[in-house]
């Protein structure tokens, strides 16, 4: 049966002492600091997702607050949203800038508050300063935000 030898398997060497691989010890602080690592990338995930969803509010209210700059601007120097004093929109406007009835301004609401200031800087001149401001609860921070925007409307 000579001729059977070169087919029938080899007999597996011993692993030396240096070369028995990983043990158990090894292996499980191992997976801790890939734990470690994972649980890092995570926050920073969630942290990035947060923040996304901040800046959203804000160009949200920078597009609402504008918006409303510029109508203002195209108004007749006395009409009646150009009047001089505190002026504000009793409804509320979700982030497509859609008036909201039987809202109120809340913490929980997810909708923006609008509201703007006129004011004539210098008497006889006839310039009229308007300051747009527009409010949001940011559910991520547990703040309220806000925005203002600045702008004039002369009478010529």
């Amino acid at each position: 049966m000579a001729w059977l030898g070169p087919c029938l398997p080899k007999r597996p060497r011993r692993a030396r002492r240096g070369e028995r691989g990983f043990s158990l010890i090894e292996l499980m602080l191992a997976m801790t600091v890939f734990e470690i690592g994972a649980l890092g990338l995570l926050a920073l995930i969630y942290s990035s997702a947060q923040g996304v969803t901040s800046s959203r509010y804000v160009t949200h209210a920078t597009l609402l607050a504008t918006s409303k700059l510029n109508e203002l601007m195209q108004q007749p120097y006395d009409h009646a949203e150009l009047a001089v004093g505190a002026h504000e929109e009793t409804l509320n406007i979700d982030s497509a800038g859609a008036l909201q009835t039987g809202h109120t301004f809340n913490a929980n609401d997810g909708l923006f508050a609008r509201s703007w200031t006129v004011a004539t800087p210098v008497s006889g001149v006839g310039f009229k300063s308007i300051v747009v401001r527009v409010r949001w609860w940011d559910l991520n921070y547990k703040r309220e935000g806000a925005i203002e925007v600045r702008g004039g409307r002369s009478e010529q």
